[in-house]
């Protein structure tokens, strides 16, 4: 918010000072109602995630594909729309293992399937990325007959997928080789150049509050480079990267040092790591919102160990901590 103080010409102040305010304060009212029970908070977020999910699937194959072919829903564009698909998946699964319901499991065909209708590859890298992180923590901890589960569930997916892209020509497109080799990565690459070249004008300080935009997105007609971290770099330099690394640093020791981890507390975080990849793709600082609330949430600890507000006794992915194990906490558990 400082760096409006030397903003170019052209900068969008009063839009972006009021997009980073309304970020702070859904922030602190979050660290506020999340205190008391930030296992129920988690829970609750995971059920909203999943609910509009759904919802979100629904609308879409309710209105039908759009201009060139890809799924959305509600008026946002795809990639919102595969996002939030995501975060329910995420959700679906978290939410299973803490209730030991695999019936919670059964949108994630719809969902997964919705996600490749909306054309969005960076969400599914995203979704790839959050999940083999998932899978290396709780690999020990899955049972045989839920991974066949989920491969069966991945499979009957990959074919609905593939038969439904092959009645979409333009939508399959995106999903070819061919695309890929031509170069079609939706001005990506071109966009972190211009980004690049904007930090490089100033790397300690940047350009100033939505430099992006005043020096190279408005003529362009791209609002700005589809990557958190190239905005931060072109807007704030050196000196706004240090304050997101002291963030993300501080965030890692906090889960590091925590005793307990609970299915839905593995799975906010599962949903801050997906929302930090697919911001690597497209996203600002207002769309990455879910990501910070989802860390305030992962990593609110003073409730995770308290035995009057855990809503669950036995959890497959409970104790996941270095060296302990669930002989250590037995009269915990009992």
């Amino acid at each position: 918010m400082l760096s409006f103080f030397w903003a170019p010409p052209g900068a969008r102040i009063i839009i972006s000072l009021t997009n980073i305010f309304a970020l702070i304060t859904l922030l602190l009212v979050t660290a506020a109602l999340v205190g008391p029970s930030p296992e129920k908070a988690a829970r609750v977020i995971l059920f909203a995630m999943l609910l509009a999910g759904i919802v979100y699937i629904l609308g879409a194959l309710a209105a039908g594909p759009g201009p060139q072919g890809r799924y959305s829903a509600f008026g946002g564009g795809p990639n919102v729309f595969a996002r939030i698909l995501c975060l329910g998946v995420i959700a679906s699964i978290s939410l299973s293992f803490s209730y030991r319901r695999r019936s919670l499991l059964l949108p994630i065909p719809l969902l997964l399937g919705g996600t490749f209708l909306s054309g969005s590859r960076g969400a599914i890298v995203s979704l790839v990325g959050a999940a083999t992180v998932a899978f290396v923590i709780v690999f020990r901890r899955i049972r045989l007959s839920l991974l066949l589960l989920i491969s069966a569930l991945g499979t009957g997916l990959a074919a609905v997928a593939w038969n439904v892209l092959n009645g979409h020509t333009s939508l399959s497109a995106r999903y070819s080789s061919d695309s890929l080799a031509d170069t079609d990565y939706s001005h990506r690459p071109e966009l972190l150049a211009y980004a690049r070249d904007v930090f490089y004008e100033n790397p300690v300080f940047g350009a100033g509050l939505d430099g992006f935009f005043a020096k190279v997105g408005n003529s362009i007609g791209i609002a700005y480079p589809h990557n958190l971290f190239m905005s931060v770099a072109a807007e704030t330099g050196l000196a706004g990267l240090a304050l997101v690394a002291v963030a993300l640093i501080a965030v890692v020791r906090d889960l590091a040092s925590q005793r307990r981890f609970t299915s839905a507390r593995l799975g906010i975080a599962m949903c801050a790591l997906y929302v930090g990849i697919a911001s690597m793709f497209s996203g600002d600082y207002y769309d990455a919102r879910f990501m910070w609330i989802c860390l305030i949430v992962a990593t609110s600890s003073a409730a995770w160990t308290d035995g009057k507000t855990r809503l669950f006794t036995r959890d497959p992915v409970d104790q996941l901590a270095p060296g302990k194990g669930s002989a250590a906490h037995k009269g915990d558990l009992a």
